[in-house]
């Protein structure tokens, strides 16, 4: 791997995203939705409702979300006999009186590529696999005792909706680009005119250009290359990335690192809402994956935290004053149990947890300092598993620091990057500042613990099976 090593004087290279700029930080990922004045709330609504500024939500792979009233309609009273509903749906009215409405239901922000199911209160009343192509905007499904709807999957040039752009409903013959939603056509909802609350199965990959060398999705697990996400994220066009310049990102370094996530079969899912920005979901992303951004040069590299074949070692010699300062979190109790909670597909996702117990520092097993952290880039096992496992030294650890002064060589070092320095160890520099005074470096590290994993049993301590 060839990489550039040069900086330019007095920059400052940070573990995570500070390299990625302003322009990251201040961009908000999630296009704003869509929204009329002519809905009319109705009473003890439990689907969320969409206002004006509302964001739409962004799925990248599979998720189970709720989504957005954009307008409802249409209502009528029918008679029944009584009885109960279909399959997951509401009760009939006992008097023989049962509401029907049609409303507009607003998903994520599109394409997306698949709708596998729909849940109504928790409970399964429809379940398929209908895509983009095989059904194309537009396209209407009935649901058996339920009503029909019509999907539109949020592409840039979707057709308009006939229904909701007739003057007596939304009146406005928009296709509303890349809005993914879902019109319900007399929906049954059984003695009251409450909406139950819905849930979809969707799925959606990265959009617009993409990697070349490594896979974008993987054939036994949901999700997506967590190195196209990462290509989409920074360099994808508005609404569905922060519109970096590509030639800002070492190419061949991403391509490289897509090849070994997807040999880790290392396949995220992201559900990211309310507006969150570039710089926090990126963060979540490189933490998960193990993942640093640092900007050498003009160029912004991909480094994978791994346990490397070989690394840099340097001696006492290379030091400089002021000596070593080490910085090491005391007062609280060592954590020695991390339990990891991620939304679980073979729960339906349900918050599934990992426990992993630190052995070497626990003593009474019945009085350990848990910590729980919550995996929302994951949605198997097989791959929680394995972010977790290499993302336990983060807690067990506590944030030991060191800040090194080093002797010009060290310029050599990288945010990602591991080395050993003599006495202490092999470590992985967090960031290094250059002091132009007399050409010495700054280097702030970690001890080299986040790339290795355990191989500990995950059979023996999984939880909630």
């Amino acid at each position: 791997m060839t990489i550039q090593t040069t900086l330019a004087t007095g920059t400052e290279i940070v573990l995570l995203i500070i390299a990625l700029g302003s322009a990251v930080g201040s961009y908000f990922l999630s296009r704003k939705a869509l929204s009329t004045d002519t809905y009319n709330p109705f009473d003890n609504v439990l689907t969320t409702l969409t206002t004006k500024g509302e964001f739409l939500q962004y799925v990248i792979g599979r998720r189970r979300i709720a989504p957005y009233f954009f307008w409802a309609g249409d209502r009528s009273i029918i008679a029944s006999g009584g009885g109960g509903g279909g399959k997951g749906g509401p009760s009939s009215s006992p008097s023989g009186q049962n509401y029907i409405e049609s409303a507009g239901h607003l998903l994520a922000l599109g394409p997306v590529d698949r709708l596998l199911a729909i849940y109504q209160e928790g409970k399964l009343i429809w379940s398929g696999d209908i895509n983009r192509f095989s059904s194309p905007s537009g396209t209407r499904i009935t649901v058996a005792g339920e009503g029909a709807f019509e999907i539109y999957w949020g592409e840039l040039d979707q057709p308009v909706c006939a229904y909701l752009a007739d003057a007596s409903r939304i009146g406005i013959p928009s296709g509303y680009p890349y809005h993914c939603y879902v019109v319900w056509i007399s929906k049954l909802l059984g003695s009251s005119a409450r909406w139950p609350q819905l849930e979809y199965d969707i799925e959606a990959s990265t959009y617009g250009s993409t990697l070349e060398s490594s896979s974008r999705t993987f054939p036994s697990l949901p999700g997506v290359n967590p190195a196209h996400i990462v290509y989409q994220l920074t360099t994808g066009l508005w609404p569905h990335g922060a519109s970096m310049d590509p030639s800002s990102i070492d190419f061949g370094e991403l391509e490289n690192v897509g090849l070994t996530l997807q040999d880790e079969l290392l396949a995220f899912n992201l559900h990211i809402k309310q507006g969150t920005s570039v710089a926090d979901v990126l963060a979540q992303v490189m933490q998960d994956a193990g993942l640093v951004l640092p900007q050498i040069g003009a160029k912004i590299v991909p480094v994978l935290i791994r346990t490397p074949a070989s690394w840099p070692i340097f001696t006492s010699a290379h030091l400089t004053n002021p000596l070593p300062n080490i910085e090491i979190v005391h007062g609280e109790a060592q954590v020695d149990r991390v339990i990891y909670e991620f939304p679980d597909i073979e729960r339906k996702f349900e918050m599934s947890p990992i426990q992993i117990d630190d052995d070497g520092e626990a003593g009474d097993r019945d009085n350990r300092k848990p910590v729980k952290i919550q995996l929302n880039s994951v949605i198997s096992r097989a791959v929680a598993v394995k972010t977790a496992d290499r993302r336990q030294s983060e807690s067990f650890i506590q944030g030991s620091r060191f800040d090194l002064n080093m002797m010009f060589t060290a310029r050599m070092l990288f945010a990602g990057m591991p080395f050993e320095v003599e006495g202490l160890g092999r470590l992985r520099c967090s960031s290094r500042l250059a002091n132009t005074d007399d050409n010495s470096v700054v280097i702030r590290a970690t001890i080299d613990l986040f790339g290795s994993y355990s191989g500990f049993n995950p059979e023996a301590i999984l939880l909630g099976e």
